[in-house]
């Protein structure tokens, strides 16, 4: 096979990321952690394209991604082609994903053909897609068969997007009961809008009952864990709210120890910031 993209160009692309992966080290021998890093990298880089060169899938689909993650769609597709035709569900989704946009019928059969062998983000992908309007895709029963599937297979964000398909009768018939289940599964994951939602489901009293108490832990929950600067002001108005509820009920102090227990549960450690 031709080389398609120049290695030394998508290198560079590509190891803009490693450069800023450092293992801890002593100082004497600092300096040489980041070259050595970014020479094993080289290394797996030639040796990836060289097996795909020579039609080995696993590489194909590998360097196919890399490619197409640098931006040169035209180099990658075919690699991403012969992979996906072989089979491999991560080739057909990057290749469904690559093509959605400007060939959507083929977009969606390599989507298809990827989750209905497991692939969850494929199917992710399709339930968005059946939701955006294009007339090829759009199928709001489609959309959350698709979104089952990847919620099914423990996805966080699609099963909170399948308890606001119950929540909204958006392809399925309005559940509030449903809804909350699968908000509880995607907040017990650490998925801040799921624990918005399901904070929201208590404060209601829809699908479940109304408790202000638990309301007010999972909103402190979400806002802990929600990287959404508008989400976490929402969800922090309405901790304060459901905590002046229950201080006016003579519970602030249930209400906060509830809150320290559910917090200990299910907020995510932060990612220390790189040096």
């Amino acid at each position: 096979m031709k080389t398609l993209f120049s290695f030394v160009a998508l290198s560079a692309l590509l190891s803009g990321c490693v450069t800023h992966v450092q293992p801890h080290a002593s100082p004497a021998t600092e300096p040489f952690a980041q070259p050595r890093l970014l020479s094993d990298f080289n290394q797996q880089m030639t040796a990836t394209r060289q097996q795909a060169e020579a039609g080995e899938q696993r590489a194909q689909q590998q360097y196919g991604g890399w490619l197409a993650s640098a931006g040169q769609r035209d180099a990658a597709q075919p690699l991403l082609k012969a992979a996906a035709e072989s089979g491999q569900p991560e080739a057909q989704y990057q290749l469904g994903k690559l093509l959605l946009d400007h060939q959507p019928g083929d977009g969606k059969q390599w989507l298809e053909r990827a989750a209905e062998q497991g692939n969850s983000a494929a199917a992710q992908q399709l339930a968005r897609y059946h939701r955006s309007g294009n007339p090829l895709l759009q199928d709001k029963q489609q959309a959350f068969n698709w979104l089952l599937q990847a919620a099914q297979q423990g996805d966080a964000q699609a099963q909170n997007d399948v308890g606001a398909a119950y929540s909204r009768g958006f392809g399925v018939k309005k559940d509030a009961a449903r809804a909350v289940e699968w908000y509880r599964k995607a907040a017990e994951q650490g998925n801040a809008l799921a624990q918005f939602n399901l904070a929201g489901a208590y404060q209601a009293g829809e699908g479940v009952k109304a408790q202000p108490l638990l309301a007010y832990a999972w909103y402190n929950v979400a806002v802990q864990n929600s990287d959404d600067r508008h989400l976490t002001q929402i969800a922090e108005q309405m901790k304060l709210r459901m905590y002046a509820s229950a201080t006016r009920g003579g519970k602030a102090a249930q209400a906060r120890q509830l809150a320290q227990k559910i917090t200990q549960q299910y907020v995510k450690p932060r990612k220390e910031p790189m040096p």
